[in-house]
């Protein structure tokens, strides 16, 4: 009896990851550019950006284990969801000038972005649970590609007509992450994932996580420290750049470049796991990011 070969998800998955990585690019690494001229000060945008991430974390792990248990509706409507809600916050920014909305708006535009990265890490793992084919590393090396582009292209662009460019950039890709969300049909049977034998076969282990993993705890500060420096990084560039002399098309430019440089590590990320292991490379993206922090 011949198997029935599973569609490859990776074309799919790949255009979900490039809208995804545009809109982040616009949300995050623009927000100084966009709150500025809307009259925010810069320690204002560092309490809104840091506000937004403490709700995150507090919502991300209620929203997974809602999500998990989830039988009458599908993580891709879960992920669409999320993106309509977008486009709605997006399109108040337009609609609504006061400080105070505008701030309100933005906090929700990225603990939503913020929710959405772990659920379209949860699609790509359920189809590797399924065993149909998904490149990761390809898919999210293309949203390196997409994010250099947006950079590029909203530098530009706010330079000529200014920060409404911004939001309504945001609702134009959101419309169409949508469908491409809904139509990612490639997951297994909603609320049930595709059993293992070798899973069964075992008797259940009742050890608590966190003392079956001791170094676990040690490592969550560890990368915590490690993206403290790397959103410092993220979210203020334009100052950087700024402060340097530059404008919204010098970040544009950084940006893109920056995002260029991502891409080899992210597309051969398969290769690189083949040379060595996962824990070498965490090491040797640490000494990256402490580099990177200590260039700048």
């Amino acid at each position: 009896m011949t198997k029935t070969r599973q569609p490859n998800a990776t074309p799919h998955f790949t255009l979900i990851q490039g809208l995804y990585w545009m809109t982040y690019c616009i949300l995050v690494s623009f927000s100084s550019v966009y709150l500025l001229n809307r009259g925010f000060q810069n320690a204002q945008i560092g309490i809104l950006i840091s506000l937004s991430s403490i709700l995150s974390a507090l919502i991300q792990p209620v929203a997974a284990a809602k999500a998990d248990h989830m039988v009458r509706i599908a993580l891709r409507q879960v992920c669409a969801i999320a993106a309509l809600s977008m486009v709605l916050a997006a399109a108040g920014l337009l609609l609504l000038p006061g400080k105070l909305p505008q701030a309100v708006l933005y906090m929700v535009l990225l603990v939503v972005l913020q929710l959405l990265t772990p659920f379209l890490y949860s699609l790509a793992m359920d189809c590797h649970n399924n065993l149909i084919p998904l490149n990761y590393g390809l898919a999210r090396g293309f949203g390196a590609v997409t994010y250099s582009i947006a950079s590029a292209t909203c530098g530009v662009m706010t330079a000529a007509v200014g920060v409404k460019a911004l939001p309504m950039t945001l609702v134009a890709l959101t419309a169409i992450l949508i469908p491409t969300l809904l139509t990612f049909r490639y997951t297994g049977p909603v609320g049930k994932a595709l059993p293992r034998k070798e899973a069964l076969d075992q008797p259940a282990d009742d050890t608590p996580f966190l003392k079956k993993y001791r170094q676990v705890p040690l490592l969550m500060v560890a990368i915590s420290l490690l993206f403290t420096s790397h959103n410092i990084l993220l979210s203020f560039p334009y100052q950087i750049v700024q402060g340097i002399g530059g404008g919204t098309e010098e970040m544009g430019t950084l940006l893109t470049v920056q995002s260029i440089m991502d891409i080899p590590a992210m597309v051969l990320f398969s290769l690189l796991l083949r040379l060595a292991s996962s824990k070498f490379w965490v090491k040797v993206a640490s000494v990256s990011f402490f580099l990177h922090a200590l260039l700048t």
